[in-house]
């Protein structure tokens, strides 16, 4: 069983890579009733808490830890804590592998944008439009998507307007300020 510190607070995760150690815990230090998910780091004598971005109870932490299987939301919370654990633990290595390691290099890694591609609704809309096989399903996506992202306040214009099919198969573009939206974006209220 993983050693519990001063607040009697079990870490979810525990590791060690080099001279750091790692574990998956509540922010020990914080008052508010919604405590910090955090991944805590200790090397050198010296400790950094790295936020997963998630915040829980101290009961609630009790059922992210029993959570099994796949559905519920401590289940979900739980996934998505251990994606952060292990990349921390992947960045700790890739690091100590450079000689490089340090707390303040490790926050900086941890936190660095990455550069791959993020889609958006549109490009994830416009793929599934073009993997149907009748030209008439396609249509209906593309209309589908016109309709949508001018109900959101988005401009659909036409690149190709001298074509007989100017309307359809994707011969628009879309602009305005929720053009990129990403999926997880999408609220019910845009959708009433």
């Amino acid at each position: 069983m993983p050693k519990r510190n001063s607040m009697g607070i079990e870490p979810l995760y525990t590791g060690v890579v080099g001279k750091a150690y790692l574990s998956a815990t509540l922010e020990p230090h914080s008052k508010a009733e919604q405590l910090p998910i955090v991944v805590r780091v200790a090397f050198d004598g010296k400790t950094t808490y790295l936020p997963t971005g998630h915040k829980t109870t101290f009961e609630a932490w009790g059922k992210i830890h029993r959570a099994k299987g796949a559905a519920g939301a401590y289940s979900e919370v739980k996934k998505e804590v251990k994606a952060f654990f292990d990349r921390v633990i992947a960045k700790c290595e890739e690091l100590q592998a450079a000689e490089t390691f340090g707390l303040s290099s490790l926050r900086t890694a941890v936190y660095a944008k990455t550069t791959e591609e993020v889609k958006t609704l549109q490009d994830y809309w416009r793929e599934i439009a073009a993997s149907k096989e009748k030209k008439k399903t396609q249509d209906m996506y593309y209309s589908s998507m016109k309709s949508f992202y001018r109900y959101i306040g988005c401009k659909v214009t036409f690149t190709d307007t001298n074509s007989e099919e100017f309307t359809k198969t994707g011969n628009f573009t879309i602009k305005g300020k929720r053009a990129n939206i990403a999926p997880k974006e999408v609220t019910d209220t845009m959708i009433e």
